[in-house]
């Protein structure tokens, strides 16, 4: 059940002692621990307020829509029991429908606030939030807004082509680079590693975060447009004489695996 925000104070109050007798002593002791660990966020950025585990556990679910299963693993504790938690102690749990239905809106949100971050990029809209371009699109519609022409991510706003490593925003970038700097700095792994954990944490191919380490460090930024293809294509073809592959010239010229196959495909090389 949905609790209305005025309701949502008359079932905050309970605290650990609570629960004594009601669930086993070695759940109990794991959220103790959990209450008194500084170094864990989830519940220390609100603690000064006066609202306890319990109430703020409640309060994520209702109002930060957290699953008790997302819930249950911060916590250390099995979701079985935390869902008894909440039966003890009268605290509404949202039904199944509930919770994906605000799941929904709040994926919805996001994506009517991404549309002015990416310009109407349907496509990289999608990436973000695990939406086809085309949900991306309907849900723009429904708010009267238009997604940018297709294949704008390589255009100006004006319309002219404006040839550019890739298509992500420009944060995103900054992010690569930052997560990149900081494990060169604070790591001994060697730079396949660092690549792939960057990958890892970002969520982008290994391949992409390859072609934007190596044009940042080339170039000294990430934020510029390259050269017209025309006059890297002595570049990329060499580079595709000396290793036969299109992905290796892809990478070392930062341009896509489409772009390097036109180059090739014009000179009869493919």
């Amino acid at each position: 059940m949905i609790v209305a925000e005025d309701n949502l104070v008359k079932y905050l109050g309970n605290d650990l002692d609570s629960l004594e007798n009601k669930v086993y002593s070695s759940s109990l002791k794991k959220l103790r621990n959990y209450e008194n660990n500084e170094n864990k966020e989830f519940y220390q950025s609100v603690k000064d307020t006066g609202l306890s585990l319990v109430d703020y556990i409640f309060l994520e679910h209702q109002q930060g829509n957290q699953s008790l299963n997302t819930l249950s693993k911060e916590i250390g504790i099995d979701k079985d029991t935390l869902r008894n938690i909440f039966d003890y102690l009268s605290l509404p749990r949202l039904t199944r429908d509930e919770y994906f239905s605000r799941k929904s809106e709040e994926r919805e949100r996001h994506i009517l606030h991404l549309y002015g971050e990416t310009g109407g990029n349907a496509s990289e809209t999608g990436r973000r939030v695990g939406y086809t371009g085309r949900n991306v699109i309907w849900i723009w519609s429904k708010y009267g807004l238009k997604p940018m022409h297709r294949g704008g991510a390589r255009l100006r706003q004006d319309g002219s082509l404006w040839e550019r490593i890739g298509t992500l925003a420009n944060y995103e970038v900054q992010r690569i680079v930052g997560i990149y700097e900081d494990l060169k700095r604070t790591s001994s792994y060697e730079e396949k590693k660092i690549i792939h954990l960057v990958a890892k944490r970002t969520g982008h191919d290994v391949v992409t975060v390859e072609r934007y380490i190596g044009y940042w460090k080339e170039h000294g930024h990430v934020d510029g447009a390259l050269p017209p293809l025309a006059q890297d294509e002595a570049k990329i073809l060499s580079v595709f004489g000396e290793t036969g592959s299109i992905k290796e010239a892809a990478r070392r010229t930062f341009r896509t695996y489409n772009s390097v196959s036109k180059i090739l495909k014009k000179n009869n090389l493919k």
